[in-house]
């Protein structure tokens, strides 16, 4: 019998390798000191999470074939691209958010 790669695409382990090294990282520097010491490397750090979310959604979906772990990727993945284009300016606020911004 041979065994399957450690880091193998065959399994799916390397997603889920890839969302527990990133869940323990953020786990590491998700503290008041860590943003401290980490400064505007801190935030990069934290989009870590979107690494999880995406590396353990994947593999729920592939190895338990459960397609509701879809709906709320594709639901997140939305909000969070429009909170994006919204923050870089893509998309315009409305009045009263720019007078709060005043």
């Amino acid at each position: 019998m041979q065994r399957k790669g450690y880091l193998s695409l065959e399994n799916l382990a390397l997603l889920v390798h890839l969302a527990d090294l990133s869940a323990i990282v953020l786990l590491i520097t998700s503290n008041n000191l860590s943003k401290q010491l980490l400064g505007k490397n801190w935030k990069r750090i934290q989009r870590l999470s979107y690494v999880y979310f995406y590396g353990s959604t994947l593999y729920v979906f592939f190895i338990l074939g459960n397609t509701v772990v879809l709906y709320y990727l594709c639901i997140i993945t939305v909000v969070t691209t429009l909170a994006w284009l919204r923050n870089h300016g893509f998309i315009l606020q409305t009045q009263t958010a720019k007078t709060a911004n005043l």
